[in-house]
Formats: C-alpha cells, structure tokens, sequence
C-alpha cells in the first residue's frame, strides 16, 4: 500500500471518529436551549476589616476607646494590645514562638482576652481566629487551646486563652491575627510581635 492510500484511510478514519464523538456531544432532543430568567441584585462593597498597626494597651486607653483610634507608641511584646469593639474588647497578651509540631513548623502562642460589652450573649469559636502571613497565607490549623476558651460568653463577662497555631517556619515573619467574628464590621487584622 502506498503512502498516499494509507493517508487517505488515516484521514478516513479520523473523519469518521469526528463525525462519530460530534454527533454523540450533540443534543440528541433537538429542543433548543432555554433561556434562564432571573434579577441580579445590586453588589455592594464588602466589610474590610479594621487594621491595627499598632494597639493600645489597657493603661493607656480611656473607658471607651475605639480601634480606630489607636496609639502610636511601640508597646512591647510582653504589654497586652487592648481593642474596642461594638460589642467586645479584644486583648492580646502575650505573644511568644516556640518548637512547632515538625522540624518544618514553629508554634506561635497567642494569649488572647475577649469580654463581653454588650447585653446580649456573645460568641466566641475557633474559626474566628487565623494567621495570616506576610504574602498572604492564611493559618487556621490550632495544635491546642485552653479548655473553655471557645465557648459563648455572658454579658459583662470575659474569657482568658492560650491559642497555639502551627506555622511553616519561613512564614513567622510580619504575622498577623485575623479575628472575625459574627459580626462583620468587627473583622479585626492585628500586626503580631514575635
């Protein structure tokens, strides 16, 4: 057979496959499509957390200070960062690293204090609680937590915890605590100091 002949039952053939694989892809009820009907509602800009370069401590701030607001002196680490909210405050404590779970991983601890300002119940989980690294990684995974920690909280009350988060060694540079809880606007983005 020549090269010209088994070229064109090559191309006969792959002809025929392509006829065969459009025709199974095709609509074998021969309905056209229906259109979809529906409203597209009008977007808005989503809640951006508020964020904290540099908090205030609890002996500087007043009765009522506001995250907005914060103070512009450079607190050590062993100082807690004390922030406002709507309807909690929220104050690191102490912020240390340690061996991590792996010879790849550090634990970075986090000495956090939530109170209740509100007169409603308020709730307090671990999926309120991420590192977030310096390119933007973001660490949720907590090797341990003090026992009660995440549990709801009473108003006028507070609670008092120890959240150990395991993070790739590299990454420990420029982290920071993303707090968001139920409520939007109390998204909070805090610079740790470790």
């Amino acid at each position: 057979m020549s090269t010209r002949k088994l070229s064109l039952v090559v191309l006969s053939g792959l002809a025929f496959a392509l006829v065969f694989l459009v025709s199974a892809c095709g609509n074998t009820s021969n309905t056209p499509p229906t259109p979809q009907s529906g409203t597209v509602g009008v977007s808005s800009a989503g809640t951006a957390p508020i964020v904290v370069l540099s908090p205030t401590t609890p002996a500087q701030s007043n009765s009522s200070p506001t995250a907005n607001t914060p103070s512009t002196s450079n607190t050590p680490s062993s100082q807690p960062q004390f922030v406002a909210l709507a309807d909690r405050a929220l104050a690191l404590g102490q912020v240390s690293k340690g061996p991590g779970a792996d010879s790849s991983s550090t634990a970075i601890s986090i000495t956090v204090t939530i109170k209740n300002t509100s007169t409603a119940s308020i709730k307090n989980q671990a999926t309120f609680y991420q590192l977030i690294g310096a390119e933007g990684d973001t660490f949720g995974t907590q090797s341990s937590v003090t026992t009660g920690f995440y549990s709801p909280i009473a108003p006028g009350q507070e609670r008092t915890g120890t959240i150990v988060f395991q993070v790739p060694t590299g990454a420990v540079r420029g982290l920071r605590l993303l707090f968001r809880p139920e409520v939007a606007t109390d998204t909070l983005l805090l610079s740790l100091r470790v």
